[in-house]
């Protein structure tokens, strides 16, 4: 079953090698024959081009038109070839045509048109080595056994038959080794082929398995958060003070209980670490989601303001600024998948806070002034900021900026997911430099000049422009 496979897709990289030089050949192809029949109407009796320039014309170049329409039709390997060799034939056998009819009007003409037709078969049309030696030796026999016939002289006649049947020897050897190196080629293509699917497969199948233990982690994990709520509940709930020993007796003297503020920070502690895991087991299965191909947007309207708000209360850190085109009130409705969209930007703006080392965050929102605009969202920072090399290629493909993003400083898996639910909806993720000043400058001497993520909400997702 490999075999039988693999002959048909050595067939199939044949025929689309063929295709593909196939306008080159037959152009050059039609301009000899062209150019020859300019020179037999110039050069032969008058009776004698009637016949061969129709030959050329009439006969040949039809055939040849006929390949060239064929390569554009979806035929089956046998069909194409069969018209594809029967013009090399067609081709063949007129050049033997014109010369036997040029002898047999008494019009000397040399045999050299057919080493052309053999070099062309031999060289450039890429028709398998045993269709093209049957081919070739055919239209030469043929003229060897007219020239026989029509009695030319027997030494010219032992010259030709050498000459040609040599060509033909050598077309042969030279056909059998750029097959055989075709044929190389292809392994090596084919062994490309595999190992890139064998590494897809390998990855797509690591990408599961970590989807299934991240998601698996999250759900011992949500239990450790309610733990935690309900432990910091009964740590509030505890008296400041216990009776001591004495106390119980009657005495005045108490004796102090730990401090529960000292106990609610270590609960707190474990709580933002616990939620900041949460966050990153989203992200990794947010990223590894993508990556299968399982997350599909779902659109609905919504309003900005709505997003902006839940924005608000989950970074209190944030400075927000709005930028409307009126002196009022403005708002833009949104035609997206609003869950992912609130993603985005929780994602970007989360990772500014933990991994930009800021003193400064702020979301900037410029409304569209005219239908057509872009929304855009700005989220700026005064932190160290992205590094050049990361800025440039923050948009290409996953696996072409791997390399950057895991030598990048400043960077968390939120940056990644952004970047990869924002290729999904189609929204544009642009990154840049803000220069540093003398207020920004971190004690250390270290330059903070910030970075700014820019969010590009295309016109054709604002749904309704109010103003």
């Amino acid at each position: 079953m490999k075999d039988t496979a693999a002959v048909l897709d050595w067939r199939e990289y044949r025929l689309a090698q063929i295709k593909r030089r196939l306008n080159l050949v037959y152009a050059t192809a039609l301009m000899f024959f062209i150019i020859y029949s300019v020179l037999d109407y110039l050069i032969f009796p008058a009776r004698v081009a009637a016949l061969t320039v129709s030959l050329r014309l009439l006969v040949v170049t039809p055939c040849m038109l006929l390949v060239l329409w064929a390569q554009h039709r979806d035929w089956p390997y046998e069909r194409f070839m069969t018209v594809y060799a029967g013009s090399y034939l067609a081709a063949g056998l007129s050049v033997v045509a014109v010369i036997t009819i040029s002898h047999m009007k008494e019009v000397p003409v040399p045999y050299d048109g057919l080493f052309l037709a053999l070099a062309f078969g031999y060289y450039l049309i890429a028709l398998p080595v045993l269709l093209t030696s049957l081919i070739s030796f055919t239209y030469t026999l043929v003229y060897l056994a007219l020239a026989w016939a029509y009695d030319f002289a027997h030494i010219s006649w032992l010259l030709e038959a050498y000459f040609l049947l040599s060509a033909n020897v050598l077309g042969v050897i030279g056909a059998v080794l750029l097959e055989r190196s075709a044929r190389q080629n292809f392994r090596q293509l084919c062994y490309i082929e595999s190992a890139r699917k064998r590494a897809v497969q390998d990855n797509r199948s690591k990408t599961r398995f970590l989807a299934s233990a991240s998601h698996d982690l999250r759900q011992p994990l949500g239990a450790i958060q309610l733990l935690l709520s309900g432990l910091g509940d009964q740590v509030r709930a505890l008296p400041e003070t216990q009776p001591s020993p004495q106390q119980q007796n009657g005495a005045a003297d108490t004796m102090s209980s730990p401090r529960t503020d000292e106990l609610l920070m270590i609960v707190q502690h474990l709580k933002l670490s616990s939620d900041l895991l949460q966050r990153q087991l989203r992200s990794f299965l947010d990223l590894s989601s993508l990556e299968l191909g399982v997350i599909s947007p779902a659109l609905q309207r919504f309003q900005l303001s709505e997003v902006l708000e839940g924005l608000r209360a989950e970074f209190p850190s944030f400075i927000f600024s709005l930028e409307s085109p009126g002196d009022g009130a403005a708002d833009v409705m949104l035609a997206s998948d609003r869950g992912l969209f609130e993603r985005i930007c929780s994602n970007l703006m989360d990772n500014a806070v933990k991994h930009a080392r800021a003193t400064r965050h702020e979301l900037k929102v410029r409304l569209p002034r005219t239908r057509g605009d872009k929304l855009i969202l700005a989220i700026c920072d005064n932190g160290t900021g992205l590094s050049k090399e990361l800025i440039a290629h923050i948009n290409d493909p996953p696996e072409d900026r791997s390399e950057f993003f895991a030598n990048a400083k400043g960077t968390g898996l939120g940056l990644v997911t952004a970047t990869e639910l924002a290729r999904l909806l189609g929204i544009q993720i642009r990154a840049s430099r803000i220069s540093g000043s003398e207020d920004t400058a971190s004690n250390t001497g270290e330059r903070r000049g910030g970075t700014e993520l820019v969010i590009e909400v295309p016109s054709e997702m604002l749904d309704e422009l109010q103003l």
